[in-house]
C-alpha cells in the first residue's frame, strides 16, 4: 500500500503505473537519471506539499488504482509439474476469481494436461513479460498467456517476433466472433494473435457540470473546444488510457490528442469516478469509465453512461498461444475460449466475450478499436509515447 512517507522513487519502482497519475499532478522528473538521487529522497507527503497538492486525495488516487496489498488471498502452494502445459495470465479484477475457479476444475478434470498456472490481477503489472521479451528469451515466455494492453502485446520486439518467426497461433477453433463485433473485424485475419473477450470504455456524463452543452454522442464530439477543461482520463488504469490513446489516434491523430489535452482537466481511478459528482472541485463533465465500473453507479446518482453512437472504445483481452503441436495445449486454449469461459466475462464481468454463444447483452450497441492493419504497421511503442507526452508533458511537437 502506498503511504506519504514513501519516497517518490520507491513508489515508481514498486508501482510503475503510478507514473502517469504523479505526472497528470505536475509531479516530474521520472525520466532525467540525473534526478534520480533526489526522487530517492522526496517523499509524496513533500511533494505533494511543493505542489500545492491535497495529499489525502493523491494518496486516495494512487491506492485507488493498483491492488498494493502484498497478500494474494488465492495463492496457494503448487508442484510445478515438469513437462506440462504452462498458463500465465493478467485478468481483470472482477473476474480473476471465477475464472480461478473454473480454471481450477478444469485442472483437476484434466490430470494428463499437467497444467501450471498463475493469473494474477492486472494491476499487479506486467513487468516480468516485459523483461523477458524485452531479453529475447522467449523459451520462458508461457505456452499461453492472458492480458489485455497493446503496449505488451505490440511493442516492436514481441510484434516483428511473432510476424516474422510464427512463434505463436490462434488455436481456439473459433472461426467466426460473437455476432456483436460483426463490424470490428476483431479476429486476427493473419491468425498469429487469439482474442477472448473485450474491456469497453465508454462515457460516465454528470448533467450538472455539462452547463448547458450538449452532451456528447462521439469520440469526436469529445474533442470539440466546448468541453475544454471537462474530461476525466483514467492515467491509473493503464490499459484503458493505453486503448483510448491508441484508438482515438487511430481515428484523429496527433491532433486529437491534441484536443484530447486541452479538454482534459483531471485524472481520476474508475472507481472514483462513480462517485465525481461529489468532488467538491474539479468536477469533470464527462469521464472515459470501463464500462463494467458504471454498474457501481451509486443507486440515486445524477450520474450517467452514455454508450458513443460510433462504439465504445475496447481494450481486447488478448492470448498469445505458442506455436506447437501439443493435444494438452490446444485443449487448453480451447477451454480458456469456450463458452463457459465466455459466460464469466459477460455475466460476472460485463466484458463482453467472442465466443458466438455467448448472450451478451449489449445487442444493438457499436464497439471501436484500432483495428489490426494499425496495430501491424505502427510502432506502437512510438505512438504511446508521443501521446503520453503531448497530454502529460505538455509536449507540442510530436
Amino acid at each position: 500500500m502506498i503511504k506519504k512517507e514513501m519516497t517518490l522513487g520507491e513508489i515508481v519502482s514498486k508501482y510503475p503505473s503510478s507514473v502517469n497519475i504523479l505526472k497528470s499532478k505536475n509531479i516530474s522528473g521520472f525520466d532525467d537519471s540525473s534526478k534520480s538521487a533526489l526522487l530517492n529522497k522526496l517523499t509524496l507527503e513533500m511533494a505533494a506539499k511543493t505542489k500545492k497538492i491535497n495529499l489525502e486525495i493523491l494518496l486516495d488516487t494512487l491506492n485507488s488504482s493498483f491492488d498494493t496489498y502484498d497478500a494474494d488471498i488465492t495463492a496457494e502452494a503448487r508442484e510445478y509439474k515438469t513437462g506440462g502445459t504452462d498458463v500465465s495470465g493478467l485478468l481483470p479484477c472482477p473476474i480473476r476469481l471465477p475464472l480461478l475457479e473454473a480454471f481450477k476444475k478444469f485442472d483437476s478434470d484434466n490430470p494428463e494436461i499437467k497444467l501450471n498456472y498463475d493469473l494474477k490481477s492486472a494491476s499487479s503489472g506486467s513487468g516480468w513479460m516485459e523483461d523477458l521479451i524485452k531479453d529475447n528469451d522467449f523459451s520462458k515466455i508461457p505456452d499461453i498467456f492472458i492480458s489485455t494492453g497493446f503496449e505488451l502485446f505490440f511493442g516492436r520486439n514481441l510484434k516483428n517476433r511473432i510476424k516474422e518467426e510464427s512463434l505463436f497461433k490462434d488455436k481456439t477453433g473459433l472461426e467466426k466472433y460473437n455476432k456483436i463485433f460483426d463490424n470490428t473485424g476483431l479476429k486476427d485475419p493473419y491468425g498469429n494473435y487469439a482474442v477472448i473477450g473485450t474491456v469497453p470504455a465508454v462515457m460516465l456524463v454528470n448533467p450538472s457540470e455539462l452547463k448547458g452543452r450538449k452532451c456528447p454522442e462521439t469520440w469526436e464530439d469529445l474533442l470539440s473546444p466546448e468541453f475544454e477543461k471537462s474530461i476525466s482520463i483514467p492515467m491509473g488504469d493503464l490499459d484503458l488510457y493505453n486503448a483510448a490513446l491508441i484508438t482515438l489516434h487511430s481515428r484523429f491523430g496527433y491532433d486529437g490528442i491534441r484536443k484530447l489535452k486541452n479538454n482534459f482537466l483531471d485524472s481520476l481511478h474508475p472507481s472514483q469516478m462513480v462517485k465525481a459528482d461529489k468532488l467538491k472541485a474539479n468536477k469533470p463533465a464527462i469521464t472515459i469509465i470501463p464500462y463494467f465500473f458504471s454498474k457501481m453507479l451509486p443507486e440515486r446518482s445524477e450520474m450517467f453512461v452514455n454508450w458513443p453512437k460510433d462504439g465504445a472504445i475496447i481494450s481486447p483481452i488478448f492470448m498469445l498461444i505458442k506455436n506447437r503441436e501439443s493435444a494438452s495445449l490446444d485443449k487448453t486454449a480451447e477451454f480458456l475460449s469456450s463458452k463457459e469461459t465466455g459466460e464469466i466475462l459477460s455475466k460476472q464481468g460485463y466484458f463482453p466475450s467472442v465466443h458466438p454463444d455467448v448472450e451478451n447483452n449489449v445487442e444493438d450497441r457499436k464497439f471501436l478499436w484500432a483495428g489490426w492493419n494499425y496495430l501491424y504497421e505502427n510502432d506502437i511503442d512510438q505512438i504511446l509515447d508521443n501521446c503520453t507526452k503531448i497530454l502529460i508533458e505538455n509536449t507540442k511537437e510530436v
